[in-house]
This record gives C-alpha cells, sequence and structure tokens, in this order.
C-alpha cells in the first residue's frame, strides 16, 4: 500500500508542476512586472504585501480561475486527472501542485527579483531595472515551461 501511495502522490506532483510551468504569459509578465514597478513607490513597510496582492491578482486573472474550475469540477465529482483508479486525493494533490508551482514560477519569483534589482539601483531607474528583471525572467520561464513540462510527463509516466 504505501508504494503505490508514494508513487500516486509523485505522480500527482510532478503532473502538477508540469501543469504549473505552463502558465498563461501575458498576464504573468504584466502582472509580476507591474508588481516589481508598483511595489518601489510604496512605502518600505507596504511594499510586500503590495507586490504580492498584485501578483496574486495576476495570477488568478490568468491562471487561477481555470484552476478554480478544475476543482470545482473535482468538487461536483467530475472524472478524477489521474483516472478512475487513483484515489481522490491524488487529483486534489495535482490540482494543488499546478496552484502552487504557477503562482510561484510564473508571478512571484519574477515580480520579487525584480524587485530586489529595482530597490538597489540608483538615480531614478529602479522602475526600470525592476520591470526588465521581472519582465525578462517571466520570459525565460516561459521559454523553458515547454520542455520542461514535457519532461515532467515523461517521468511522470
Amino acid at each position: 500500500m504505501l508504494p503505490s501511495a508514494s508513487s500516486e502522490l509523485t505522480r500527482a506532483l510532478l503532473i502538477g508542476v508540469s501543469l504549473g510551468v505552463s502558465f498563461n504569459p501575458v498576464t504573468a509578465l504584466l502582472g509580476s512586472a507591474g508588481a516589481a514597478v508598483g511595489a518601489l513607490g510604496a512605502r518600505r513597510g507596504e511594499r510586500t504585501p503590495w507586490w504580492i496582492a498584485v501578483a496574486v491578482a495576476a495570477w488568478v486573472l490568468g491562471d487561477g480561475v481555470a484552476i478554480a474550475a478544475q476543482a470545482a469540477a473535482l468538487a461536483r465529482g467530475a472524472a478524477p486527472l489521474l483516472g478512475e483508479a487513483a484515489p481522490a486525493w491524488a487529483s486534489w494533490t495535482l490540482v494543488a501542485s499546478w496552484a502552487a508551482s504557477g503562482l510561484a514560477l510564473g508571478y512571484l519569483v519574477p515580480a520579487a527579483l525584480g524587485l530586489a534589482v529595482g530597490r538597489r539601483v540608483t538615480f531614478g531607474t529602479g522602475w526600470l531595472a525592476a520591470a526588465a528583471v521581472a519582465g525578462t525572467l517571466c520570459l525565460a520561464f516561459v521559454a523553458m515551461s515547454g520542455p520542461l513540462a514535457e519532461a515532467l510527463r515523461l517521468l511522470a509516466v
């Protein structure tokens, strides 16, 4: 029983992450760059909640709605994502890993690194550096997402 449960968990996590790395590139680019740039204008104590809220709002618009629709279908008793033989918890694990990996890779990591670079640039161009780093990192993740998703799917089989 234990090897079967661990293999189902591994399979659910790998497929969920493979879906998560295929995030919406347009909302990820706009959301992460906007969060990094906008947080630079906020006061020091208000930066963290502000950029996280903007990045999560962009994720909800870009990917969160599709993930919520899949979760609602699972809650209504739709066919499990991993097949009929898989336990129900495996499909919920897949949805959770899909959401977490997409939010982190597509939105939060580029925004956080863009903000970190933008804070260290002087002479009034910090916003430009923040947007450039966040946007470039987001596009780099998009470029890697196809081969990475395919490799993760192959590992899950």
